[in-house]
């Protein structure tokens, strides 16, 4: 028999790391112990294993229907709380807001040199420091005044998405990398006055592309690794973590790098974000983290939003239809975003595509930064916080139909994007930690999907029928479409 003898000289190391990591458990399991009374209710481990071979979102909802409206999972080191209902998303996100406004995020994004103090998304704090971050982002790119000041460089890219789809009549595009592609570029020039990419080299790279090694960025720094579950690991696998951080982190300076300098090297400003930046002495290292994500956040979401609702508009052609007849009523040649403003039906297609598909299954985690008692259970101190969006969207005691495409429900109801006043329709989430970007987004979204109804007619490849179409949703940290949606355009104009 052959022995790799190599292995044995880690038992040593095994062993140390494992002793504390049992110690840790043991503790952990004596204080949930004594305080089981007090925690939401939650399966045991052996439940929660039965319900890991259902589907996430199949199992958090039959876990709600067991143990009510908020429920607890231990995940090794961490205590994830789940809230599913609009009375207890109220009272975490505003009765408790500023108990509940730390940020939960795995620590591999951490790990990325720079990333913690430059960070507005990611902030584990609503800190001095965070408040300065986040009030230069909104004043340069998030408020009406920035978005104003950047409607002729966001009309000339949309037409430029036009001009393109233009040459591709006939054919069969992707419409997922040429609406990333137009995002990030006009992203960019909120941020930092110039494109960042080249539209067609975008979509025919694939996986090389700008969105491909997004999606994996986002895909390794949402998920909790080993660490994040059993803290005492660090010892043994912090150094990969940090290898990995290093890495992402060459990659945010092989992307941004160049123009931080030409900008400095410049004499004249554009008084933008990376102006700003600059002027508040802040090193090209933290510059490139923020600019990093920031335009992650900022075409994301929006990018998987605009795709179903272009998928909801090809299976629903009476919607399609009556959006285009508003569209064509309120504009005159181009769209302006003052017309937006008017078009209440625009406004509500894109209300329900954010509940029927929500671009996150939860508003981004929480953590507790202080024990306070919801809905009469503890919730501990440094306890994950997840409002489950999902669920909120699929509530019958909501909603009617709520699986199905219904636009009209939102012409008579006063549910708003902004989710402070309401709580069971929060897409962009509520309190000090929502989503700041929610103006740019919904400008975004509108005129694009407005451009793409009003100047092209949409048809499936290969006689495909509407009804046949895919709608199944791929779980990641956005959810997006499973299949993403080709189509054929043919200009109207």
């Amino acid at each position: 028999m052959n022995v790799d003898v190599g292995y044995i000289y880690l038992l040593p190391l095994l062993a140390l790391v494992s002793i504390p990591a049992c110690l840790s458990f043991l503790v952990r399991r004596h204080e949930a112990i004594h305080s089981s009374r007090r925690l939401p209710p939650g399966p045991s481990a052996w439940q929660l294993l039965r319900n890991m071979f259902m589907s996430p979102l199949a199992s958090l909802a039959n876990l709600a229907q067991i143990y009510g409206p908020i429920f607890s999972l231990r995940v090794g080191a961490l205590l994830i709380v789940v809230a599913s209902s609009p009375e207890t998303a109220m009272e975490i996100l505003k009765a408790h807001d500023h108990i509940f406004c730390g940020r939960y995020i795995p620590s591999l994004y951490y790990k990325i040199p720079h990333m913690e103090r430059s960070s507005v998304l990611g902030a584990k704090e609503c800190n001095d420091s965070w408040k300065h971050i986040r009030g230069t982002c909104h004043n340069l790119v998030f408020s009406t005044k920035a978005i104003k000041l950047r409607n002729e460089v966001r009309a000339r890219k949309v037409m430029e998405m036009a001009d393109y789809l233009r040459a591709k009549e006939g054919k069969v595009v992707r419409l997922r990398d040429i609406v990333f592609a137009t995002l990030a570029n006009s992203m960019c020039h909120m941020m930092v006055s110039t494109d960042i990419i080249d539209l067609e080299r975008e979509c025919k790279d694939g996986t090389k592309s700008l969105m491909g090694f997004i999606k994996g960025m986002l895909t390794i720094l949402g998920t909790p690794s080993l660490v994040d579950l059993f803290p005492a690991l660090d010892g043994l696998l912090g150094f990969w973590e940090r290898r990995k951080a290093t890495k992402l982190h060459q990659e945010f300076k092989s992307l941004w790098g160049e123009v931080i300098e030409e900008r400095r090297q410049a004499k004249c400003g554009r008084e933008d974000l990376l102006d700003a930046l600059i002027d508040d002495g802040f090193c090209n290292d933290d510059i490139c983290a923020l600019l990093m994500e920031m335009l992650a956040a900022g075409t994301f979401t929006s990018c998987a939003t605009i795709e179903w609702l272009m998928a909801e508009l090809t299976k629903n052609q009476g919607v399609l239809h009556e959006l285009r007849h508003e569209i064509e009523n309120m504009v005159d040649g181009d769209i302006k975003n003052a017309s937006l403003c008017h078009m209440p039906y625009l406004q509500a297609c894109l209300k329900e595509t954010l509940r029927l598909h929500p671009p996150t299954l939860f508003v981004i985690p929480r953590r507790a930064l202080e024990s306070c008692t919801v809905n009469n259970y503890v919730v501990p101190k440094d306890s994950v916080i997840l409002i489950n969006n999902w669920a909120l969207a699929r509530d019958t005691t909501i909603w009617d139909e709520p699986l199905k495409f219904k636009p009209k429900r939102f012409l008579v109801s006063k549910l708003e994007l902004k989710g402070n006043l309401q709580f069971e329709f929060i897409p962009f989430g509520a309190g000090r930690r929502a989503c700041p970007g929610l103006s740019l987004a919904t400008t975004h979204i509108q005129g694009m999907v407005a451009l793409l109804v009003h100047h092209f007619d949409w048809f499936l490849p290969e006689g495909m029928s509407p009804d046949n179409l895919n709608m199944t949703e791929k779980f990641e940290t956005t959810v997006y479409m499973k299949e993403p949606l080709s189509l054929i355009p043919r200009s109207r104009t």
